[in-house]
């Protein structure tokens, strides 16, 4: 079986969504994890998560914590809840800081055509890497990113309650974000670093995927049935992140584990082609995503998600 080499950039720790992808990355059988790299404020406790999980799926994988801040803007995704599931409360003693980017650099140069980037959390730490080696995008086999929002038609398949989540994630210090992210035109990891998601608009490779908050927003499980799905598996991290979002939220809706799947199953979803636009104006609305349809254009974003095929293929695989 040919497999693919995956880099995964995640702001693990803030959502259980990033956790339930790596699970899904590290057990499939075609997947060979070529490393790890973590966002956001309090990356090395990220970073000691994502190094966790590893160890209980038994995976040995590269992890490096990388940008804490955003590349203009304050960080508005301060810290890492669940690191106090941690054994040492976070430490990232483990985890030295600033190798991340060369780090990235060097697999993407060594494995040149062979190399899958998937971001799911802000993209700092992509943008940061695309400025410092202008080559790269055209050196990686696919870009795969988690994020944006693009038809506004899909408000309705939320309400008012699902809408209003932001605001009880204590990950988001600032208000604001919560705020922004209330109506449901924005979405985090845009948001988070609207400058770094407009260098990826300009940089991106050919044919880089989006797949978007329209279609995550409709791969849902409410908690009875994650609970059966799950209960004769032995993630006891994973478990206890799910718990603490479910107290939450009271559902897992599967973001970031869809942009994982399209890797290896992209019949997940159908997309649509076109030309990425990052609102910068300096408003409330930066961070907004449009795409410019156009059948030659640099990014294949999701217009539309098979709920079905998504939990088959996962639950196939973990």
């Amino acid at each position: 079986m040919r497999q693919e080499k995956i880099l995964l950039d995640t702001d693990m720790g803030t959502d259980v969504d990033d956790a339930l992808a790596l699970i899904y990355l590290l057990k499939h059988p075609a997947c060979r994890m070529m490393g790890i790299t973590t966002v956001a404020g309090e990356a090395g406790v990220r970073a000691e998560l994502a190094q966790t999980l590893c160890g209980e799926c038994n995976v040995q994988v590269p992890v490096y914590p990388g940008c804490e801040q955003c590349m203009i803007i304050p960080q508005r995704e301060v810290s890492a809840p669940h690191g106090r599931l941690l054994p040492h409360s976070g430490s990232s003693r483990r985890y030295p800081a600033g190798q991340a980017l060369s780090f990235m650099q060097q697999v993407i140069r060594e494995n040149e055509g062979e190399i899958t980037l998937i971001g799911i959390g802000p993209f700092t730490n992509i943008a940061m890497l695309f400025r410092m080696d202008p080559e790269l995008p055209g050196m990686l086999k696919k870009l795969v990113l988690m994020g944006g929002r693009f038809f506004p038609d899909c408000q309705s398949i939320q309400t008012p309650q699902e809408r209003h989540t932001p605001d009880r994630n204590p990950a988001f210090a600032d208000v604001s974000i919560a705020s922004m992210l209330r109506g449901g035109m924005l979405e985090a990891n845009m948001a988070t670093d609207p400058h770094a998601a407009a260098v990826i608009a300009g940089a991106a490779p050919s044919r880089t995927r989006i797949i978007s908050l329209d279609v995550t927003r409709q791969v849902v499980m409410k908690e009875e049935s994650f609970r059966q799905k799950f209960a004769a598996k032995e993630y006891t991290l994973l478990m206890k992140m799910a718990q603490m979002w479910l107290q939450v939220d009271g559902q897992i809706t599967f973001h970031d584990p869809l942009a994982a799947v399209s890797v290896f199953c992209p019949q997940v979803c159908t997309y649509l082609n076109g030309n990425l636009e990052i609102e910068l104006s300096g408003g409330k609305m930066d961070g907004c995503t449009y795409l410019e349809e156009n059948p030659g254009g640099r990014f294949e974003v999701s217009s539309q998600v098979y709920p079905e095929t998504f939990f088959r293929e996962y639950f196939s695989v973990i």
